[in-house]
């Protein structure tokens, strides 16, 4: 099929997300045809590097060799098969490379096959267990003013209310929502304190440390101490959805490590496999498994999904792990969060329209004063002529990257996102 076929069927028939067709109307579609490494390649042969990691998920890159090879193995043996009541080596590998490196709280996987759904796991897992220890009024959740957790009905009833969302909001359970600690850490705490009295509380639900679709906002780990604390003090879960950040983004296997947080329940997608394959981990206590175990019809926990623990994915999520258990990643991603600093200083200052710029990790973001969605479109056009993936965040443009970019690369990167916003601000 050429280009202009591709083109016009897919104008004609799919529906994208997170996409408005109207924009589309004058424009084609970026047509991918492969990719290698840090770049995606059009059907021209032209190269963009993928500085969102293709919505946050190849850790590593693109086409890494040793989880191709990992696939290309485990297609030879056992494709698929249901996991109830059966288990298989890649998940039981999995499970077990993981409790390496995770808290060891966390002793007990249950698999799904996206970040929404994990989180869906961990909020019905939570209302289940207090109901089955008789406290069914523990069951409102606690969630973070521009948090976001997936696009499920639970997962949008436990995220801040926003474009991505507003529409089914009559759908929702009924939460509590309390500021952002990214925003103004001392009006968090007080609220978090405030709720943490209630005796109706389920869960707290929090992205550790960055607040991804929110807008990319940092925060400090102190909040996160004090989540802990209160934890301890009133009995409520704690779930962190490290969908996004876990895996060595921040520097560290699990962003919420770095503060003195256990919480009950993990939730883990997106590079777990490097993006390759959809897959999924909800991680939990023993004690919380425990009060499932039992008579069939009064604790079995019934949740479950077509592709649970697939093998081909959980051979593809064991190169992942085996490959970071093996690198001194750590080390490497506070090398690349120095020159990403370096590099935004010396590269953007010019710019008057861009504030609050910030970077941690392979992370950097910066605002658009004023800005519309017309403006950062526009935006995301002139970063396709320069040879670089950008897809905005409302005024927000940032950077998510892979833990394994050179410093040449980086060079690269700011160049061609300096070159896009003069380009940008002549027009």
């Amino acid at each position: 099929m050429d280009k202009s076929d591709l083109i016009r069927i897919d104008k004609n028939h799919l529906w994208h997300p997170y996409t408005q067709a109207s924009e589309y109307r004058e424009i084609d579609p970026l047509v991918v045809v492969r990719a290698h490494g840090h770049c995606l390649y059009d059907a021209d042969g032209k190269a963009y590097y993928d500085t969102i990691s293709s919505w946050w998920c190849n850790l590593l890159g693109h086409n890494v060799d040793r989880i191709n090879g990992a696939i290309g193995r485990q297609l030879d043996s056992l494709d698929h098969t249901l996991f109830a009541g059966i288990t298989h080596q890649p998940a039981v590998e999995l499970v077990s490379q993981l409790l390496e490196v995770v808290p060891e709280q966390l002793s007990r996987a249950f698999f799904s096959d996206n970040g929404s759904t994990a989180v869906e796991v961990a909020i019905k897992m939570s209302l289940q267990y207090w109901m089955m220890k008789g406290l069914e009024g523990r069951k409102r959740f606690v969630f973070l003013e521009y948090g976001y957790h997936g696009d499920t009905i639970g997962a949008m009833s436990v995220s801040g209310v926003s474009q991505f969302n507003s529409a089914f909001r009559g759908l929702f359970f009924d939460s509590i929502s309390i500021p952002s600690p990214a925003l103004d850490l001392e009006a968090s705490i007080s609220a978090l304190r405030d709720v943490a009295r209630r005796r109706d509380i389920c869960a707290v639900i929090i992205e550790p440390s960055l607040q991804g679709a929110g807008g990319m906002l940092f925060y400090r780990p102190e909040f996160m101490d004090e989540l802990e604390s209160l934890r301890q003090r009133y009995g409520f879960h704690v779930i962190v959805d490290e969908i996004a950040v876990g895996f060595g983004r921040l520097g560290r296997w699990f962003a919420h490590t770095e503060s003195s947080l256990r919480p009950d329940f993990m939730c883990m997608s997106k590079s777990i496999t490097n993006g390759v394959l959809p897959l999924a981990i909800t991680l939990t206590t023993e004690e919380v498994f425990q009060e499932f175990v039992g008579p069939y019809s009064e604790r079995t926990f019934f949740h479950g999904h077509t592709f649970t623990a697939n093998p081909i994915a959980c051979s593809a999520a064991n190169a992942l792990v085996s490959i970071l258990k093996e690198t001194d990643y750590i080390e490497g991603v506070k090398g690349i969060e120095e020159t990403i600093s370096e590099l935004s200083n010396a590269r953007l200052q010019d710019y008057g329209f861009l504030s609050n710029i910030r970077n941690r990790g392979v992370i950097w973001r910066a605002e658009l004063e004023g800005a519309t969605r017309e403006d950062m479109f526009a935006l995301y056009k002139i970063g396709l002529e320069h040879g670089i993936l950008l897809r905005p965040l409302g005024n927000v443009i940032y950077m998510f990257l892979p833990i394994n970019i050179t410093g040449e690369e980086l060079e690269d990167i700011f160049d061609k996102l300096n070159g896009a916003l003069r380009v940008f601000s002549n027009i």
